[in-house]
């Protein structure tokens, strides 16, 4: 809980001597996935919080202390089923057995079933039963997991041509099935840029179903990452009106887009804006950081501790932050 983490903080920086302390609540990540939709119990939360994190700063009065989230926050919109638009674009194939027909029936039926739960407030009731009944939530969890990856085992690779194993649902990612790469890959280099181009093109001009233009940004690889293995990252990475539209890898869902979150029922999810605080003898009062980015704080941090920032770290000194 946030209270025993606090503990457990003061405990440590009371107990050992150390020139950087790191310390991390998962608390608020959680909470606001789920209770986004209740202002009320968000705010008891950050009081909690407050409490909790005050006392810590105190421990520091003279020294430099940053608070920083990875992330914020907002509403989650709809869902987006990549591989289903991968798949309705020509650039996904599904095998033809019955086998596979089968596990896509009883995955979409599954997720109606849930969907439905959720919708006349029954999904929570019956789940607290189930729990109560020994390894039976288990059982349904791991049923609807072998489901999903099912269908996605069921993608015929040799004729695939793009798709997506979605790592977060927070964002999305699209692999070329190029050649020398995947196992069964069957697009050379010069297609290969030739479907980045296109997919690219295309998920800037998406449209959900109620026929609303999105925005949607995305990057080539080699846009964000640099490095002995960007080969490795994901061809494209986009994200949906700012993170508001999560993604999902699932195929044979007989549909590109769901209200809200089908499967989690999640209500809050990630977006690009986060936090950060700064407070200390040699920080400027009252100065904002328009253009700070999460990956210069860790070369500000080294520049605190006079270290030597090595010349390929992503991210900058943030200069504006001192007096």
């Amino acid at each position: 809980s946030t209270e025993l983490r606090g503990e457990a903080a003061e405990y440590l920086i009371n107990s050992i001597p150390c020139h950087l302390y790191i310390i991390v609540f998962t608390e608020p990540d959680r909470v606001q996935h789920v209770l986004w939709h209740r202002r009320d119990k968000l705010e008891e939360y950050w009081m909690l919080l407050d409490e909790v994190v005050g006392p810590l700063i105190e421990l520091f009065a003279d020294e430099t202390i940053f608070i920083v989230s990875d992330h914020g926050f907002g509403p989650i919109r709809k869902t987006f089923y990549v591989n289903e638009w991968l798949m309705r674009r020509g650039l996904l194939q599904m095998e033809n057995r019955w086998s596979r027909r089968l596990l896509t029936g009883l995955g979409r039926m599954m997720e109606a079933l849930y969907s439905k739960l959720g919708e006349v407030k029954l999904l929570h009731p019956l789940a607290s039963m189930l729990k109560e009944a020994v390894g039976v939530d288990r059982l349904w969890r791991y049923l609807y997991s072998y489901l999903s990856k099912e269908r996605i085992g069921g993608i015929d690779w040799r004729r695939t041509r793009a798709f997506s194993c979605v790592h977060t649902p927070h964002f999305g990612q699209i692999y070329i099935n190029l050649k020398g790469r995947m196992e069964e890959g069957c697009v050379d280099e010069e297609e290969r840029m030739r479907i980045i181009d296109e997919v690219i093109m295309e998920l800037q001009g998406l449209v959900d179903e109620d026929g609303k233009p999105l925005k949607v940004e995305a990057y080539r690889a080699w846009e964000l990452y640099d490095g002995p293995y960007v080969e490795e990252a994901p061809d494209i990475v986009f994200l949906i009106e700012e993170g508001s539209y999560e993604v999902d890898a699932k195929v044979g869902v007989g549909r590109t887009f769901a209200p809200g979150a089908p499967w989690t029922k999640w209500t809050g999810t990630h977006t690009k804006t986060g936090l950060l605080i700064a407070r200390g003898p040699s920080i400027k009062r009252g100065h904002s950081l328009p253009g700070a980015r999460i990956i210069d704080v860790t070369p500000t941090l080294l520049h605190l501790f006079k270290v030597p920032i090595p010349r390929d770290i992503d991210g900058r000194v943030l200069t504006e932050l001192f007096e």
